[in-house]
């Protein structure tokens, strides 16, 4: 291991001996000190030499190897040391080093005091080989892609229905001087503006690893890409009277689909097919939302993504989450519906599956 003190935490000193890493309750860890001048090890946690060469490059700076290793035993306990090998992939630019350290070191905090079954470059190397999908006609889908795009989703394809109009205009999404381009073209080039790395490229049937659909009738441009409903992992983004409707995220074989969904909503209300039909092939109409609640349905979709991605848990699987200001959310989740053909599916994959191994779980 080459132990590398997280980039990104401020160091405070308390007193002359004491010294405080990070701020947050649940990450500041408090060091006491023999001589303030240990302190100097902290510099050497660069993921570049190994436990050995810290404590002897600490004895090079005159701190004896028992302070030292306290030292070094006391992060690593936190959290707050990790492996070097395991912050980031190899091969980054310095530029895409600088932003993706700020996400890898979130990757950990948001692990912190558990044990995380990926470490952040693995995270980060499952988002640079996703190619997400992102289909529909809806000023969501902007934002969103540019927020996937910035997190490392390295390749995308943001295929948006229509011509863009002024109200489409959205923080890291479509610009007002966008008006009259291709919704796409104007998506695209906000996921360019968010990551130039990012591959923006056409994903037609059985490339993408994930689809997301946005808004309330995004088939056509399904049905354009090729895209089968039984196919890769996908997450249903619409608006819906001021809320930012997020879910299900359905994993085909392993979740609740969105027929299920449907037939529990029909038996709750037996008119719901003809509701249904209306919203699917009524006029288009510009949905109200604030622009706060737009940003965090935005946000909280594209952590969806990221942790479908990622191998982590999610809160859309077999659930929605309604979005209804920023921070505020309120989720309804759902069983299987016995007369969906997708328990009968999952039934059958259940019996006959072999064992996989744990690198291959899902979330």
């Amino acid at each position: 291991m080459r132990p590398l003190l997280l980039p990104h935490l401020r160091r405070l000193w308390r007193d002359a001996d004491t010294v405080q890493i990070g701020t947050d309750p649940r990450v500041a860890t408090v060091l006491q000190l023999a001589d303030p001048a240990v302190a100097r090890i902290l510099d050497l946690l660069d993921g570049t030499r190994t436990r050995d060469q810290v404590i002897g490059a600490a004895a090079g700076l005159g701190i004896a190897a028992a302070p030292a290793v306290a030292v070094l035993d006391g992060l690593v306990r936190a959290g707050l040391v990790v492996g070097g090998h395991t912050y980031l992939p190899r091969g980054l630019t310095p530029a895409l080093r600088e932003r993706l350290g700020r996400e890898a070191g979130g990757l950990v905090l948001d692990h912190l005091g558990a044990p995380a079954r990926r470490t952040p470059a693995e995270m980060l190397r499952r988002r640079a080989a996703a190619r997400v999908l992102i289909a529909g006609h809806a000023w969501l889908g902007a934002p969103l892609a540019a927020i996937l795009a910035a997190s490392g989703i390295g390749s995308l394809d943001p295929a948006l229905d229509g011509w863009a109009v002024p109200g489409d205009a959205m923080v890291g999404g479509v610009l007002p001087a966008d008006a009259d381009r291709a919704r796409s073209s104007a998506a695209a080039d906000a996921v360019r503006r968010a990551a130039p790395e990012a591959r923006v490229t056409p994903l037609r049937s059985g490339a993408a690893t994930f689809v997301v659909r946005v808004g309330n009738r995004p088939g056509s441009a399904l049905a354009t890409k090729g895209v089968r409903q039984g196919g890769s992992p996908r997450l249903d983004v619409y608006l819906r009277d001021g809320l930012v409707v997020v879910g299900p995220l359905v994993v085909p074989g392993r979740s609740p689909c969105g027929r299920c969904l449907e037939l529990h909503r029909r038996d709750a209300d037996p008119t719901w097919p003809v509701l249904a039909a209306q919203l699917a092939t009524g006029r288009d109409l510009a949905e109200p939302c604030t622009v706060t609640t737009t940003l965090a349905g935005c946000a909280f979709a594209a952590a969806e993504v990221l942790r479908h991605v990622d191998g982590r848990p999610t809160r859309t699987r077999g659930a929605i989450v309604e979005v209804s200001d920023a921070g505020r959310t309120r989720r309804r989740s759902w069983l299987p519906h016995p007369r969906c053909d997708c328990s009968r599916r999952r039934s059958a994959r259940t019996t006959h599956r072999r064992p996989r191994s744990p690198s291959n779980n899902e979330s």
